[in-house]
């Protein structure tokens, strides 16, 4: 695992960002949306198979928390990439 002074930016809020603007912590907030969308899709696709086993609950509800917080991820990483406000 690399240090704070190399020019990776792991662990997060470990130490200085090497790039720009503080993408590294951009970044990490695109990759847990994606896992929060990966993980979305999976329970999208066993919604139907987990209807009929959980007397029609299913998982569709886990499908939408998930989506909601992968928006709130990528909001709050536009939020933190924009400029401060006078």
């Amino acid at each position: 695992m690399p240090g704070p002074t190399s020019s990776s930016c792991w662990p997060p809020g470990g130490g200085p960002c090497p790039s720009p603007a503080g993408q590294c912590a951009i970044r990490w907030y695109v990759f847990g949306a994606a896992q929060a969308f990966l993980a979305s899709l999976a329970f999208r696709s066993m919604d139907l198979a987990s209807c009929e086993a959980t007397r029609a609950i299913g998982t569709h509800f886990i499908w939408h928390l998930l989506n909601g917080t992968m928006i709130g991820l990528l909001l709050l990483g536009l939020i933190r990439k924009l400029p401060p406000q006078p």
